[in-house]
């Protein structure tokens, strides 16, 4: 009899067991949403003889998307891979400014450059310790996908700014950062985020449109940082 029931006992603390490790497990499927804020810099350089000189301010504004991912736990590392596209209205305003075209030398003209980013889509993985059974720091690295569009404005005969062009890229660059993510139950996390975004460069081309004296083109060179915020519902 005592040792029918010393199996039972055992075989019951196993299953507890058991049941304590699925519990606190992180591997498996996720999706979640997440919000942020973004801040960079768009380099602007002339490509052309038409000596553009570059005036700007920051690349800012805010974010938001979904992600989608799976983490494999190994004893106290986790790893994972992570999907994830948002919608933002990060955006640049500077100028470009150009030399007299008319001789004797006349006031100095230009043109108003606005860039957008709209897109953002990161494929990441990540590598983590679990610093508690429900909190894992981590670090991040991956591919990084943005759609831009970039806008050009001419002072207008009238007075005023005319629409002068404009032109969207896809951009490919890498994404790099580190998080920490809190379990608040079973199958819900919070997760906590930086990231660096490099984009590259991609090339604006015009004619001149009669306010330079020939075509130009130039360069815009976009990165940021990113702070998130997101929640995690975890299968």
């Amino acid at each position: 009899m005592k040792t029918i029931i010393s199996s039972v006992a055992a075989l019951l603390f196993s299953a507890g067991v058991c049941f304590a490790q699925d519990t606190q497990s992180w591997s498996g499927f996720y999706v979640g949403a997440f919000a942020g804020y973004g801040d960079g810099d768009v380099d602007t350089s002339d490509n052309s003889s038409t000596n553009l000189a570059s005036e700007g301010g920051d690349l800012d504004g805010f974010l938001g998307g979904v992600e989608i991912g799976y983490d494999w736990q190994v004893q106290n590392f986790v790893f994972g891979v992570g999907l994830d596209a948002a919608l933002s209205d990060l955006e640049y305003s500077g100028a470009l400014v150009a030399p007299p075209v008319t001789s004797p030398p006349g006031p100095t003209s230009g043109f108003d450059v606005r860039l957008r980013a709209t897109t953002l889509v990161n494929l990441t993985a990540r590598a983590g310790f679990l610093i508690t059974p429900k909190t894992l720091g981590y670090v991040t690295g991956g591919l990084a996908y943005g759609r831009t569009k970039t806008d050009v404005f001419a002072p207008a005969a009238t007075g005023g700014t005319a629409d002068f062009g404009n032109d969207d890229n896809d951009r490919f660059g890498f994404v790099v950062g580190a998080g920490i993510e809190q379990r608040v139950t079973q199958n819900i996390s919070l997760d906590l985020k930086y990231l660096y975004t490099d984009l590259g460069t991609a090339t604006y081309r015009g004619d001149g449109g009669g306010v330079v004296a020939q075509a130009f083109d130039f360069d815009q060179d976009v990165d940021f940082h990113q702070v998130r915020i997101g929640v995690k519902y975890r299968f």
